[in-house]
C-alpha cells in the first residue's frame, strides 16, 4: 500500500480521525477523537490512549503495532496548562504577545477533544 500522498483519514475506528504532515516527508500521524468518545475515554492515561491509537491504526491500515518507534498521547481535558481549551495562533497573535508579554502555545485540544500523536515508520 503506497501512502506517500496520504493527508487525512476518516474512519469508524475508536480513534477515527488521523492526519499526516504531508507535504512534509515526516513519518508522523496525529489521531483525534471528540464528542461522545471523549467522555468514554476521558480517564484513560497516556499508555491506554496510545494503545487505543495502535488498535485504531491496525484496524484502518492492517498496521502491525511493533513498527511504532515513538508515541505521545495527551488528554487535553486534563492538562493543567491547557485546561481543556484550544490554543492556536492567529495573524494577530504575535502583536498580542508583544503587548501582553504572554507566551501562547500552539496546542490543539479541548474539553471535548483529545489528540494522539504517534511517530510511525512503516516496514
Amino acid at each position: 500500500m503506497d501512502l506517500a500522498d496520504l493527508t487525512f483519514v476518516l474512519s469508524d475506528a475508536r480513534i477515527p480521525v488521523w492526519w499526516t504532515q504531508h507535504p512534509a516527508d515526516l513519518p508522523v500521524l496525529t489521531g483525534w477523537f471528540g464528542g461522545p468518545k471523549t467522555e468514554a475515554m476521558a480517564n484513560l492515561g497516556e499508555h491506554e490512549l496510545i494503545e487505543a491509537g495502535l488498535v485504531s491504526l491496525a484496524e484502518i491500515f492492517g498496521f502491525d503495532p511493533k513498527h511504532l518507534v515513538a508515541a505521545r498521547a495527551i488528554n487535553w481535558a486534563h492538562d493543567p496548562l491547557a485546561g481543556g481549551a484550544y490554543s492556536y495562533a492567529t495573524p494577530e497573535t504575535r502583536a498580542a504577545q508583544a503587548v501582553r508579554g504572554v507566551a501562547f502555545s500552539s496546542r490543539r485540544g479541548g474539553s471535548e477533544n483529545n489528540e494522539l500523536a504517534a511517530t510511525v515508520i512503516a516496514a
